[in-house]
């Protein structure tokens, strides 16, 4: 009797082990690794978790979807996003419950469905397998964005090669990167130059520069339905109605290294509200009617190593259907607003100004350039004076604040040169 214990002992000791090892790493949308293909093996055993049985190596919504029910099922988490929560991402509690239940799983184990990977441009009908991703060009491959777009599969790049656009672009897909070559200006008339169609929720746009003439928004991501997944970098937007407008409930949104100028009404419109999060980093916004508007009373707000300044009413303001109290929803840290108008910072709800929630913020010339170069220059604060926890700069040294960042390896070689010239005008006096 002892001998039947000791050894029954032994088994569950191996058992959990071998769970243990089955599942030992964060998991999450958008990963393709072996551990993923384990989870979906053991997901695939009830039917009521994971239906679609798909063991592909890549964590797609399916996958996600399946692990939600499962946190769910077993009070692990009930509600939130992978980033809040963690509803949906498989991390140290989940993995917990998932050895654990993982004890028993080889009883009454279902076969999964082993899915092979499709072809360059086709996806599986359920959405759960990595498309192999494909770069669609303009005008190379279709001769308007527009087509490419609504040719591309999720996962595909669209990018549009040097020139001018006048296009209207509608995003009917998913997952899609849309990016600009260098000197590629989109424009359009009364609509949007880049919206979101119904049910869209995850797009990235890059290094395009949006050109409007007043009448409408230069661009419109607005997510009316799911978690939003958004990210606009190296855009620069002129001469909107309103630069960019963002909208969603859930999700997050990231706007970085965007230059946004010369707006009729906002550089940026931020609807964000209720789980949903923006974050607005190493952007800079002049020249607009007012820079950063937070249309919410919910969601949060983040504003990080930007530049808000010379707007001609107010820099960073809430509208009067907003919160209270604007530390509520809305952190901002090494910021420069400066120059602004009216006021810097305003609550149109108590119609006064208010002090933002944060630190390390500036209130200070940023010194441009040059008129309309919104590089900086020395010796500008905002060279090096980004948050020290923010990525390096390309050249090595600490993040700088606003779109553009200051290349201290040029500005090195620069000075070297000129003294060398001064050296070598001094000694032709003596030749």
């Amino acid at each position: 009797m002892l001998k039947k214990i000791l050894m029954a002992f032994a088994l569950g000791v191996f058992a959990y082990s071998v769970a243990q090892a089955a599942f030992s790493e964060q998991l999450y949308r958008g990963l393709r690794h072996s551990q993923v293909s384990e989870l979906q093996k053991f997901l695939s055993q009830y039917p009521d978790l994971y239906p679609e049985k798909l063991v592909t190596g890549y964590f797609g919504p399916l996958t996600e979807s399946a692990v939600q029910r499962f946190q769910v099922k077993y009070n692990v988490v009930q509600f939130g996003n992978p980033e809040t929560t963690g509803f949906g991402r498989v991390g140290p509690k989940t993995f917990f419950k998932l050895n654990e239940v993982g004890l028993a799983s080889e009883v009454n184990r279902v076969p999964p469905v082993v899915e092979v990977e499709k072809p360059i441009g086709q996806v599986a009908p359920t959405g759960d397998v990595l498309p192999t991703c494909r770069v669609r060009r303009v005008p190379s491959d279709y001769s308007t964005i527009q087509a490419a777009v609504d040719a591309a599969c999720p996962g595909d790049e669209v990018r549009i090669e040097p020139g001018f656009y006048r296009e209207s672009v509608v995003v009917g897909k998913n997952n899609l990167k849309i990016i600009g070559e260098s000197k590629t200006v989109l424009s359009s008339g009364n609509s949007p130059a880049i919206s979101l169609g119904r049910d869209i929720n995850s797009i990235e746009i890059h290094d395009l520069t949006v050109e409007m003439d007043y009448q409408t928004t230069g661009i419109d991501l607005s997510v009316s339905e799911g978690e939003a997944n958004v990210l606009i970098s190296g855009v620069t937007v002129k001469n909107a109605l309103s630069g960019i407008v963002l909208f969603g409930s859930k999700g997050s949104f990231k706007l970085s290294k965007n230059l946004i100028i010369g707006s009729k009404k906002f550089g940026v419109l931020d609807g964000v509200s209720g789980l949903a999060i923006s974050v607005l980093e190493n952007n800079t916004f002049t020249d607009n009617d007012i820079g950063y508007y937070v249309d919410a009373s919910t969601g949060k707000h983040r504003l990080l190593n930007s530049i808000i300044v010379s707007n001609r009413t107010y820099g960073v303001a809430f509208s009067s259907n907003s919160a209270d109290k604007e530390q509520d929803i809305l952190t901002v840290y090494y910021t420069n607003v400066w120059n602004n108008k009216t006021k810097d910072y305003f609550s149109n709800r108590r119609n006064e100004q208010f002090t933002p929630p944060g630190g390390n913020n500036y209130s200070t010339d940023p010194l441009f350039a040059a008129l309309g170069d919104y590089h900086l220059r020395r010796p500008s604060l905002m060279i090096d004076g980004g948050d020290p926890n923010s990525s390096k700069d390309p050249d090595d040294t600490r993040a700088d604040v606003g779109a553009f960042w200051f290349d201290q390896r040029v500005a090195k070689n620069d000075l070297d040169l000129l003294l060398s010239n001064l050296l070598g005008l001094f000694l032709s006096f003596f030749q």
